[in-house]
């Protein structure tokens, strides 16, 4: 079975009705309804990228906050403030308690005291500089940061329509291949024709293979990539439950979400990334990178670290606020995406093939991760697989705790009226000031 999405998979493909307004209304119509291909059914490319910006809300608010509104300013006005007064109490401490006569201590006493004075006063001083900065941001000068945020937003959404553009090409270049005529009759055929039936598909991404032998499977905009080693060591049904799980991720734009979160916070994670490459790490953290069925992480990449030097330690110490900040939107953007991954079950499930899924899940479960650690806990992208088991067999709505999602193509018409309504807020906030008229009827706190 040839390479592509929709014809090329043997799925016939029905594009978005065209709408026959006539005049600038129609053309309006046209440029909605035009889509690439390989995305989901359902809404255009403009639709889909407004909707997958709402997709994973917190993530999404999170990126544009700390990218676009000074935190990484006023993240260093709070280290100064904390080195401040670090210095100022343990000199003042130091010099009340053994010139002045306040107190007298003993050699090691007073140690301890200035130490742990100098690590509250400097955690006291680091929130209040924070604070101070940031708040001093939005009451003092909250137009610019409305701009600030709109332009983040139509950044964003330029950003993910380039790449999401050129997606094909990109996975070509990092090496995944379409898979051969061989692969398609021995695994895939017989999978995707399951898929295809049970969840009345008129529409297919593009299948791609990663020559690998660990089993995974991830899922992008427009396509969905599988390891050799999970096409080859599963059978037609748990490689159909597989699918379907990650034909539900596409289906709700999932991997197109994940790709809306790094562009609205594309400044911060450039500067995490030279951070990374300033101190020998090749690559930086993989939550991001497409939303998977249950590998070890999505991409495939391993972290490779390199020596300690002088210029990863300036890089460091310029670039913190990057690394602190891409941890806390990591953190956030894994919350939400393991909440995709029991939608993503729940899909199959719905599909009828969470017999398939589960023993699938079995089976990867001797590749799953350790999360004993701080970090493993906080950065791993799935649920573990035995809650996700167990919310198979128990029929779970995403693992009992969190409500069922609504439909799908309503949810998604809903999230385009409203990341449109947040843009023509932010900019009326922002454009405000400068309209004489109403600047001289009005006044606000934000002017």
């Amino acid at each position: 079975m040839p390479d592509g999405g929709g014809e090329a998979n043997n799925v016939p493909v029905v594009r978005a009705p065209m709408a026959q307004r006539p005049g600038l209304r129609g053309r309006w119509d046209r440029f909605l309804a035009w889509k690439l291909p390989g995305l989901p059914p359902g809404l255009g490319t403009i639709q889909w990228l407004f909707s997958t910006s709402l997709r994973m809300p917190a993530a999404s608010v999170t990126a544009l906050i700390i990218a676009w509104t000074g935190v990484v300013i006023s993240l260093w006005v709070a280290a100064f403030t904390a080195i401040g007064s670090i210095v100022v109490t343990a000199f003042g401490v130091t010099f009340s308690g053994h010139f002045l006569g306040v107190s007298q201590f003993t050699s090691n006493s007073s140690g301890g005291v200035v130490f742990l004075s100098a690590i509250a006063a400097g955690v006291v001083g680091f929130g209040t500089g924070f604070a101070a900065s940031y708040t001093d941001t939005f009451f003092g000068a909250s137009s610019i940061v409305a701009a600030s945020l709109a332009t983040g937003i139509i950044i964003g959404l330029v950003f993910a329509f380039v790449s999401t553009a050129m997606e094909w090409k990109m996975l070509d270049m990092r090496g995944y291949r379409r898979p051969s005529e061989r692969e398609w009759n021995l695994y895939l055929t017989n999978a995707m024709q399951t898929v295809v039936d049970n969840m009345e598909l008129r529409e297919t991404p593009r299948i791609l293979v990663m020559d690998s032998a660990i089993p995974q499977a991830w899922t992008y905009s427009r396509s969905i990539v599988i390891s050799k080693g999970l096409m080859e060591g599963l059978d037609s049904g748990e490689l159909a439950g597989v699918l379907a799980h990650e034909m539900t991720h596409w289906r709700r734009g999932d991997g197109l979400a994940l790709r809306m979160v790094w562009s609205f916070g594309w400044p911060v994670a450039v500067l995490f990334s030279l951070g990374m490459f300033l101190s020998g790490n090749r690559y930086g953290i993989t939550a991001m990178d497409g939303a998977g069925a249950g590998a070890p992480h999505a991409s495939g990449k391993g972290i490779v670290k390199g020596s300690t030097s002088f210029l990863g330690f300036l890089g460091w110490l310029f670039l913190w606020p990057a690394w602190l900040l891409t941890r806390i939107l990591t953190a956030v953007t894994v919350h939400e995406g393991r909440v995709c991954e029991y939608e993503a079950d729940a899909g199959a499930a719905e599909a009828g093939l969470e017999g398939g899924l589960k023993r699938a899940l079995d089976k990867l479960s001797a590749f799953e991760m350790g999360r004993n650690a701080w970090d493993a806990a906080f950065t791993t992208t799935h649920p573990p697989t035995e809650l996700r088991v167990e919310a198979l067999e128990e029929g779970l709505d995403l693992s009992g705790s969190v409500p069922p999602p609504g439909p799908i193509d309503e949810m998604n018409g809903k999230r385009v009226s409203w990341l449109f309504g947040i843009l023509v807020i932010l900019i009326a906030i922002a454009v405000s000031p400068h309209i004489p008229a109403w600047h001289h009827q009005h006044e606000s706190w934000w002017w």
